[in-house]
Parts: C-alpha cells; sequence; structure tokens
C-alpha cells in the first residue's frame, strides 16, 4: 500500500513540473514577466514590447511579445491594425484569426495574406519587419604626384530594398545621392607612364534595387532613382605640362556621371513587378587649357570632357498565373560640356584612335520593361524614354596636331540614349499583350569655333580636322509576345537630331587618305522595330518613325586644307533617321491559323543645310584646297530617312476535317523627305581641287526610299473535302501576298456591311455524304472556297498570278477540283 502511494506521488509531481505554471503572452505582458512559451511547452521570460508606432493613434498599444527563447507572439486581435518598422510604417489590418493564424490585409496590396501568431525571432525580422541593405558610400579620391593626378567625388548610393514574401511586403530601393560639386585647378608638371593625366570628376550615387516579391499579394517594389553627376570645373593653367604613354591614358578627363538607377523587384507568384528606378542628370563640365598635353598611347585623347547620364532601370519581371511586369525608368540627360582652348594651349597626339579634344553629352538610355510569363493573362509594363544629350560647345585657340590614324583634331557630339525595349510576354492558355517600346532621346546643339589664332594638323588616315554631330538616340523596340493571341509591342520614335553649327576662322590641314577638313551632321534616331508574336491568332507589332535631322550650319572663313585620297574640304549632312521594321507573326492553330505581320514605320526628314564661304578677315585668305583623288571641294547634303519594311506573316492550319490559314504582311513605311541645301559666300573666298574625280562644290537633296512590304505565306492542311481548297490555295500562292490579303480583307468588310451572303457559297459544290463532316466545318470550308474563287476571278489578281493563262483555262483548271460554280 506504501509503494503504491508512492508511485501516484511521483506521478503527479511529474504531471505538475511537466506543465507550464504560467499563462501565454498577452498584450497585458511586462518585460520580465514569466510567460508559457505556447510552442515549446515551456516557461520563459517576456524580453520586450514591439508596439505601435508614435505617429500612429494606438501609439504605445502592444502589437507584439518578444520572449527571451527568441519567439515573437502576435497579441492583437481580430480587427486591430498592426504596423512594420518601414519608413513610413506600413498599417495591415487583422482580417481573422483562426487557431494560430491570422488573416490581414493592407499594405498597399490588394487581397489578404496568412501570418502565423507564433513566430521565431528570426521569422519575424525576414519574414514581416525586415529592413534593406544600407547604401555604400564610394570614398572620394584625391591623389596627386607626378604619375597622374586623380580627383573623383561620389554621392553615396541608395539602399536596396528588401526581399518581400507572404505577409512581408518588399521594399523599395533608396535614391542614390547627388555627386558634389568639383572644381579644381591644375598648376604642376605630370609624366604619367600607367595611369591618366589629370583625371577629375563628379558621380551620382547608384540608386537601390527593389526588393522581390515571392507568394505574395505585393508587387515587386521600385528601384531607386540614381543621384545627379555634380558640376565640374576644371582649369589647367600655361604653367602646367602633362605628358602621358600607355593605351587609353588621355591627357586630360573631366568628366559627371549620374549614378545607376535601381532595378525594379520581380514578382514570382505575385500580381507584378516593380518599376525600374529614373536616372538622374549628369552634370555641367567646364574645361579651360591653356598649358601643353601630349599623350603617346593608342586610344588616348588629348582632352576628353564628357557628361553622361546613366541608364533607367529596368522593370521587375513577373512569372506566375495572371499579373504584369514592371515598368523601366527613363534615363537622364547629359549635361552640357564647355571647353576651351586659349592661344597659349598646345595638345599633341601621337597614338592611333587618339583625338586632340573629344567632348561628348549622352543621355542615359531608357530602362527596358521586364519579362513576364504567367499560364494564363500577361501583361508587359512600358518601357521608358532615353534622355537627351547636352549642349556641347568647343572654342579652340591653341595649336592642335594628331598623328595617328583615325585621330581626329576636335570631336564634339551630343548624343540621345536609345529608348528602352518592350520586354517579353508569354501565356499558354490566354492573352499576351506585348509592351510598348519608348522613345529614344534627342541631340541638343553642337557648336565649334576655330578662332583665328587656332590650328589643326592631323597626318593620319580617317583624321578628320573637326567633326561635330548632333545624334537623336533610336527607338525602343516593342515586346515580344507568345500565346494563343499574342500581340506584338508597338516600337517607338527615333529622337531628333539637333541644331550643329562649325566655323573656322583659322587653319585646318589634314594629311592623310580620308581625312576631311570638317564634318557637321544632323542626325535622327532610327524607330524602333514592332515586336514579334506567335500563336494560333498573331499580330506582329508595328515599327515606329525615324527621328528627324536639324539645321547643320558650316562657315569658313580661314583654310582648309586637305591632302589624302577621298578628302573633302567640307562635309555637311542633315540626315533622318530610318523608319523601324514591322514585327514578325508566326501562327501554327487546330483548324484556324491567323497571322498579321506590322507595318513598317517612316522615315525622318533630313534638315536644312546651310554652307557660307567668306572671307571678312584681312590677314588670311579664306580657301579651302583638295588635292587627292575622289575629295570633293564642298559635298552639302540634306538625306530623308529610309522607311521600314513591313513584317512578315506565316500561318499555318491543320485539321482533321477543315483549316482555315490566314496571313496578312505588313505594310512598308515611306521615306522621308529631304530638306533645303544653300551655299551662300562673299568677298574673295575660293574652292580648289586638283585630284582625279573631284568636284568642286556638290548639293543634294534626297529623299528617302520606301521600305518594302512583308511577305505573308499561309498553308492549311486537312483530310477530306478541305484537299480541294488547300489545292486552290496552291494555286493563289504565286499572287502577291499583301495584294491577296488586303483584297480579302476589303471583301469581307464590304460584305458585311451590307449583311450580304456571301458569293456563289449555295453553289459550291461540296461531296459531304458519309464523311461525318461537322456542319460548322463545312461552312467554314464554303466560305473559304468562295472567297478563293472570288479572288481569282478578279481580273487584276489573274493578271499578276497567271499572266500567260486565259480566263476559259483558269475556269476549266477550278472546274477539276469541283469549284468553278456558274
Amino acid at each position: 500500500m506504501t509503494k503504491k502511494s508512492n508511485l501516484l506521488v511521483a506521478v503527479s509531481f511529474l504531471a505538475l513540473i511537466s506543465n507550464p505554471l504560467f499563462a501565454a503572452p498577452t498584450a497585458s505582458s511586462k518585460v520580465g514577466d514569466t510567460v508559457a512559451n505556447p510552442v515549446t511547452g515551456k516557461d520563459t521570460t517576456v524580453s520586450a514590447l514591439i508596439v505601435d508606432p508614435a505617429s500612429k493613434p494606438t501609439a504605445g498599444t502592444t502589437a507584439f511579445v518578444e520572449t527571451a527563447d527568441g519567439y515573437v507572439f502576435l497579441v492583437k486581435s481580430a480587427g486591430d491594425t498592426i504596423y512594420n518598422s518601414d519608413n513610413p510604417p506600413l498599417a495591415f489590418s487583422i482580417v481573422s484569426i483562426s487557431g494560430t493564424t491570422a488573416q490581414i490585409s493592407g499594405g498597399g496590396a490588394t487581397g489578404t495574406a496568412s501570418l502565423s501568431t507564433q513566430l521565431t525571432l528570426s521569422q519575424y525580422n525576414s519574414n514581416f519587419n525586415s529592413t534593406g541593405t544600407a547604401g555604400t558610400v564610394t570614398p572620394p579620391v584625391n591623389v596627386s604626384g607626378p604619375n597622374g593626378v586623380s580627383q573623383v567625388v561620389y554621392g553615396q548610393n541608395g539602399s536596396n530594398g528588401r526581399d518581400g514574401a507572404l505577409v512581408v511586403p518588399p521594399g523599395s530601393g533608396g535614391d542614390g545621392k547627388d555627386g558634389p560639386l568639383q572644381s579644381q585647378s591644375l598648376s604642376s608638371d605630370v609624366n604619367a607612364t600607367s595611369n591618366i593625366g589629370w583625371e577629375i570628376g563628379s558621380v551620382g550615387g547608384d540608386g537601390g534595387d527593389g526588393g522581390d516579391s515571392y507568394l505574395s499579394f505585393w508587387d515587386g517594389r521600385d528601384g531607386g532613382d540614381g543621384g545627379k553627376g555634380g558640376t565640374v570645373n576644371a582649369t589647367q593653367t600655361s604653367s602646367s605640362t602633362i605628358q602621358t604613354s600607355g593605351v587609353g591614358n588621355e591627357g586630360i578627363f573631366a568628366f559627371s556621371r549620374s549614378g545607376q538607377a535601381g532595378n525594379g523587384g520581380s514578382g514570382f507568384a505575385a500580381p507584378g513587378g516593380g518599376t525600374g528606378g529614373h536616372s538622374a542628370d549628369g552634370g555641367n563640365v567646364t574645361l579651360t587649357q591653356s598649358g601643353s598635353i601630349s599623350t603617346s598611347g593608342d586610344f588616348a585623347d588629348g582632352i576628353y570632357a564628357l557628361s553622361v547620364s546613366n541608364n533607367g532601370g529596368n522593370g521587375g519581371s513577373q512569372w506566375g498565373l495572371v499579373g504584369s511586369s514592371g515598368s523601366g525608368g527613363y534615363g537622364g540627360s547629359g549635361g552640357n560640356v564647355v571647353v576651351k582652348t586659349t592661344s597659349t594651349g598646345s595638345i599633341l597626339t601621337t597614338g592611333n584612335f587618339a583625338n586632340g579634344i573629344l567632348a561628348q553629352s549622352v543621355g542615359g538610355s531608357g530602362g527596358s520593361a521586364g519579362t513576364n510569363g504567367n499560364l494564363l493573362v500577361s501583361l508587359i509594363g512600358g518601357a521608358d524614354n532615353g534622355g537627351n544629350g547636352g549642349q556641347v560647345s568647343v572654342s579652340h585657340g591653341g595649336a592642335l596636331e594628331t598623328r595617328g590614324n583615325f585621330s581626329r583634331g576636335i570631336v564634339a557630339q551630343s548624343i540621345g540614349g536609345g529608348g528602352g525595349s518592350g520586354g517579353t510576354a508569354g501565356g499558354l492558355v490566354s492573352l499576351s499583350l506585348g509592351g510598348v517600346g519608348s522613345n529614344g532621346g534627342s541631340g541638343s546643339a553642337v557648336s565649334v569655333s576655330v578662332l583665328g589664332s587656332g590650328s589643326i594638323l592631323t597626318l593620319g588616315a580617317g583624321a578628320d580636322g573637326v567633326m561635330a554631330q548632333s545624334i537623336g538616340g533610336s527607338g525602343g523596340t516593342g515586346a515580344n509576345s507568345y500565346g494563343l493571341v499574342a500581340i506584338g509591342g508597338t516600337g517607338s520614335r527615333g529622337g531628333t537630331g539637333a541644331a550643329v553649327s562649325v566655323s573656322n576662322f583659322g587653319r585646318i590641314v589634314t594629311q592623310g587618305d580620308g581625312a576631311r577638313g570638317i564634318i557637321a551632321q544632323s542626325i535622327g534616331g532610327g524607330g524602333g522595330d514592332g515586336g514579334s508574336s506567335g500563336g494560333m491568332v498573331s499580330v506582329g507589332g508595328n515599327g515606329s518613325g525615324g527621328g528627324s535631322g536639324s539645321t547643320v550650319t558650316i562657315v569658313n572663313d580661314g583654310i582648309i586644307t586637305t591632302g589624302g585620297d577621298d578628302a573633302m574640304g567640307i562635309l555637311a549632312q542633315s540626315i533622318g533617321g530610318g523608319g523601324g521594321n514591322g514585327g514578325s507573326s508566326g501562327s501554327v492553330g487546330a483548324f484556324v491559323g491567323v497571322a498579321i505581320g506590322g507595318d513598317g514605320g517612316a522615315g525622318g526628314k533630313g534638315g536644312d543645310v546651310n554652307v557660307t564661304l567668306s572671307n571678312t578677315d584681312g590677314s588670311q585668305p579664306s580657301a579651302i584646297q583638295t588635292s587627292g583623288a575622289r575629295s570633293t571641294g564642298v559635298f552639302a547634303q540634306s538625306v530623308g530617312g529610309g522607311g521600314g519594311n513591313g513584317g512578315g506573316a506565316v500561318s499555318v492550319a491543320v485539321g482533321a476535317f477543315g483549316a482555315a490559314s490566314v496571313s496578312v504582311g505588313g505594310s512598308a513605311g515611306s521615306g522621308g523627305d529631304g530638306g533645303n541645301v544653300t551655299l551662300a559666300g562673299g568677298g574673295s573666298a575660293s574652292v580648289q581641287t586638283g585630284g582625279d574625280d573631284s568636284t568642286g562644290i556638290m548639293l543634294q537633296s534626297v529623299g528617302g526610299g520606301g521600305g518594302n512590304g512583308g511577305y505573308a505565306v499561309s498553308v492549311a492542311v486537312s483530310g477530306g473535302p478541305a484537299v480541294r481548297f488547300l489545292a486552290l490555295w496552291q494555286l493563289a500562292l504565286e499572287v502577291t501576298a499583301v495584294q491577296v490579303a488586303k483584297a480579302v480583307t476589303s471583301r469581307l468588310v464590304s460584305l458585311t456591311a451590307v449583311a450580304q451572303p456571301l458569293p456563289r457559297v449555295s453553289k459550291v459544290r461540296l461531296s459531304q455524304q458519309g464523311t461525318g463532316q461537322p456542319a460548322c466545318c463545312s461552312s467554314l470550308l464554303a466560305v473559304v472556297e468562295a472567297m478563293a474563287v472570288w479572288l481569282l476571278r478578279q481580273p487584276a489578281v489573274r493578271q499578276r498570278c497567271f499572266p500567260a493563262m486565259s480566263r476559259s483555262e483558269l475556269v476549266a483548271r477550278l472546274a477539276v477540283l469541283g469549284m468553278a460554280g456558274s
């Protein structure tokens, strides 16, 4: 009896110590309280209370209780609001609580998601309350020595957004900070054997990437914007000498660059992708040179002055059932670039592709839309526009000499960034809509002036004296699209070239073959191509128009001499960009296939071109002289861009009882017009050529050629009576595809408009007895055969198809197929 009592006492004691003596955490728990952990079944203490933020009406109310053993418990009830630690905090409503699972909504998303009321601390931090990665800071560079001077400052990078999953919203990328002002003067000597002589720049901070979203009702978040490039002012005094050797080691490299924009986060089994960040502008760059510069390496320019915007961020991709990918961010513009060389300045380069002065302002390319692949519906976000190039101005009053091949004296360029491209869409069983590309950025005004004290001498092949260009960026390509019904995205317009002017009051001498005295060009960007498509019903995207060229002006009041073959004295051109091509279309279907190619875009217009030969300075003549073969003195030209080609279409349909296949090639784009070309003069200006096949002055205005129409191929294969109309269509394949397709379309539209029966349908003889062919297929075959007969009986079609076949012969061949009718 005693042993039994002892056993009962022991069991009771074990049962007592195995069950916690304290309650689970609640909203009234305090730090230091002992509570029962309902997950582990053990007692623990409260280590922290997570309360509503001070900015909210319920500030200080306990939402979560954190315990010392590494757990976090939700202690609010259905109908309450909880907040995460974002800045500003995101609010979520507790819709319901069932067991240990809460359904919450809000936070900028639609629908509800599940949140466990019992989380480990790591789960809470990563799945609900996590923060992004802090942005990094690139320390400034300030190194001065005889082997090179480097002075570059940076803006702080933006933070990357956190990833989100389930109920955790992803975070947006942080914005980059602007680059600081950088203003420096160099008076010392530099002899750099392995570095740039003097590098001076300001760089904006990069934008952070947006966070991805996984198995969530939130989209991927947006990327952060890049910071602006800072203003750069650089002066080389007359007491400074810079010497460099080695490939790519410029004498002076002065630059301002914006930070890279962050990419949008992607959505994986989430509604959509985030938008790419915007790229900021490059800063203004001003460089004054009064000292001496010499470089001896290939690609080692004497002066390289650059303002450039980084590219816009790309949109996030998206994958799941239904949804849209993110849009791209726009590219920023380049800043203004000014280069001045004084009468005491000198520049010598001896390597190949080593320009004396290279001044550029370049716009950033627009970000592209993300890729999209869904089981049901796929939608593409938009790409964004490219940035514009800034104004570029070069004033040269010193002595400049280059001795390498393709080492130009002065190159001044403003270049627009390319437009972003549409992404790619794919849907297996439903609709795929292609995204539209975006416009290319435009170039800005470019001016170059060679002062009376200025001289340029180039000795190498292809080493032009002055090249000044304003170039529009190309338009973005439309998205490709694939699905049962697929529509390719439309390409976008190319950017325009801006006004370009060059004035020569000094002396320009070139000695190499193909080395022209002055080239001035305004060039429109090419139009973007339409996106391709593939599906049972497939439509290719249309190409877009090319950008226009603008006014080009050249004034020669000095001396231009060229010594090589194919070396013009002056080449002035305004050129429209070519139109984009239409997207191709492919269709493969059961019973029915439809493919329509996209239309080509129109070519851009050429602008006006004005050349003036004058003599206003009595101290020197105004003369252009060429001595090589095929070396025209003045060649001024305005050229319209060519039209884009129409997209091709291929359609194949296969059916057991009947099949219909329709394909329509895209229309060609029209060519652009040329502008006015004018030559004016005054005083004792002269043009002299001495080589074979050389012309003194050539003026041209040329319109662009139209594009070609898209091809169309249609094939239908079936058994039974459908073999007859397959044979008939094989007869008609010799007809120009575009004309046939347009005739079919026009005929169908007109018949539908007046609600008339299709011609001769009732008289088409079809032997269907015993075939088991459905009535719908019979009607379809009758319609297709009737339209084919009607087409082949049109005189214009018959003449183009079978010029040697009489009408009676054609009727006889149709009768063999049992389709002639009466």
